[in-house]
């Protein structure tokens, strides 16, 4: 079963440290994973235009 994991918050409230953690732990019980930032995204899809 795929599962999604999303952390939302306000600037500066830990997510990428939390994202961080996560993986390190998925990374130990062999899961894959994929970690994208909204952010970067965004960035990308306006450099397009």
């Amino acid at each position: 079963m795929n599962q999604v994991i999303l952390l939302n918050g306000p600037l500066i409230s830990g997510k990428s440290t939390l994202a961080q953690a996560l993986s390190g732990r998925l990374a130990k019980e062999n899961r894959d994973y994929a970690i994208v930032s909204i952010d970067d995204c965004l960035e990308r899809i306006a450099s397009l235009r």
